[in-house]
């Protein structure tokens, strides 16, 4: 039987006797539900279900009779919204918990998200302030005491059933997640870094512990299974940059998760993709506006060592719209869900005539990318001005200089260099001339129209390469 918080939110405090009564109401309820269909219909057969609910009703009676203990034949399942893991709920399912548990009920605690309820600007999945976690472990500590299973937690899309609780992360997993998460966190906090030195630590850390990973797997999207399976994907990145964000917890840094779709030219590959929206206030260096966060395009490709740079940290919005050889599409959604589970297709509203001819529908879709203005651009491309190289280079340095041990800091000028460097070659790949960011116009000064040519050569025929394979 599934209990939820909210069922007991006009109840101050539950005792076993009223819990009792809700168990056994529920398990003759679902008896009396199917008796009644398996009376009415052929679909249940006898010999499918008959001699399960007639168990089930002898043991309802003996219950009733007091031969039997409620605690023998039902298990307790419990579950909260995260977002009422401060709340007098938690300490009701808390208390439920405790007392089931006592009197030998095998007692099951989920925590879940409701993916549909949560916007691009709430904390991302799995993860919780340090309160949050305090309180967590204290009844997942309760649990194991009593001998029953940790805590668990899951994405709720559909209505809570039973077999719910066979798909979810542990506690030590979500712990482990958060654990690491904060130590990030509190080693820029130690460090003392500025809100533009932060994200760049981020970046750094998001795009050198993880290495991209395509596929439609949703352990890759969420910031658990990131550090648990070692899977990750754009909505992964995503959802690990806006955790490290929050938990940074400053007024001039904020962090949304935005969905976009980034296609070739020939509409013969690319698809939906994740980034982050940020807005960044550094008085430090002179910076106040919103940025396009893409750390997955930066991340180290398979057995390398290193990542590609910053050329997509805190890209202004308006240079998505001259990727090279690549359309950029996007728009705000509402939700998480819509953001992590895009529908390509229909953000185009041009299924009737993808439903003619997919012919027609490619050129419409060529038509709507170079005709439409991206959302993110129309409503902050005036916002989002490109932030000079001299302050990548002092950042980095810094965050260099911090990283590397005493006889060594003197390389830190160089370190930096070297990612404006990869940062610069990169960017001169994948962005075309009329793009504003640095990193760009730092390759058109320093690697002269050959090189880069030839760099995109070479990225071109590579890329050819891994079609094929």
């Amino acid at each position: 039987m599934i209990l939820r918080a909210d069922n007991f939110k006009e109840l101050e405090k539950l005792d076993y006797d009223n819990l009792k009564k809700k168990l056994l109401h529920d398990y003759l309820n679902e008896y009396n539900v199917f008796n009644h269909m398996y009376g009415m219909s052929g679909m249940l057969t006898s010999l499918a279900y008959g001699p399960i609910f007639k168990a089930r009703l002898q043991e309802a009676n003996e219950i009733e009779k007091g031969e039997k203990s409620l605690s023998d034949v039902v298990d307790v399942y419990l579950a909260i919204n995260r977002g009422d893991i401060l709340s007098s709920k938690f300490d009701i399912i808390y208390n439920i918990a405790q007392v089931a548990a006592e009197n030998g009920h095998k007692v099951n605690v989920c925590i879940d998200d409701n993916i549909f309820l949560l916007s691009n600007d709430m904390p991302a999945n799995y993860t919780f302030t340090s309160e949050q976690m305090e309180r967590l472990e204290k009844l997942n500590d309760l649990l194991t005491s009593l001998g029953q299973d940790e805590l668990v937690f899951n994405e709720v899309i559909n209505p809570y059933s039973e077999e719910d609780y066979q798909k979810f992360w542990t506690f030590k997993q979500v712990k482990l997640a958060n654990d690491k998460l904060s130590n990030v966190v509190s080693y820029v906090k130690y460090n003392n870094y500025s809100p533009f030195e932060a994200m760049l630590f981020f970046h750094k850390f998001a795009t050198e512990r993880f290495v991209y990973k395509g596929g439609n797997i949703e352990s890759e999207r969420v910031v658990v299974g990131a550090f648990n399976k070692e899977e990750i994907n754009c909505g992964g990145f995503a959802s690990i940059i806006k955790a490290l964000v929050d938990k940074f917890d400053s007024q001039d840094l904020k962090c949304e998760i935005m969905p976009c779709e980034i296609r070739s030219k020939s509409i013969r590959a690319g698809g939906g993709h994740c980034q982050n929206l940020i807005y960044l206030k550094d008085d430090d260096y002179d910076i106040d506006g919103y940025y396009i966060e893409d750390a997955s395009r930066d991340s180290k490709p398979d057995a390398e060592a290193e990542s590609l740079g910053y050329g997509c940290c805190l890209v202004p919005a308006k240079d998505f719209k001259h990727l090279r050889g690549q359309y950029y599409l996007q728009e705000f959604r509402a939700d998480r869900f819509q953001s992590l589970f895009i529908d390509i297709d229909g953000m185009l509203k041009t299924k009737s005539i993808y439903d003619k001819s997919k012919t027609l529908f490619k050129l419409a879709k060529i038509y709507r990318a170079i005709s439409s203005q991206p959302e993110v651009i129309a409503k902050y491309g005036e916002r989002s001005l490109p932030i000079p190289l001299t302050s990548y280079k002092r950042a980095l340095t810094k965050i260099y200089h911090n990283a590397l041990e005493e006889g060594y800091q003197e390389l830190a000028p160089l370190k930096s260099d070297e990612d404006i460097l990869k940062s610069s070659i990169f960017n001169a790949i994948n962005f075309d001339r009329r793009a504003k960011n640095c990193f760009s116009a730092n390759a058109r000064q320093t690697l002269g129209r050959k090189k880069i040519h030839e760099y995109q050569k070479m990225a071109d025929k590579k890329s050819k390469g891994d079609k094929e394979l």
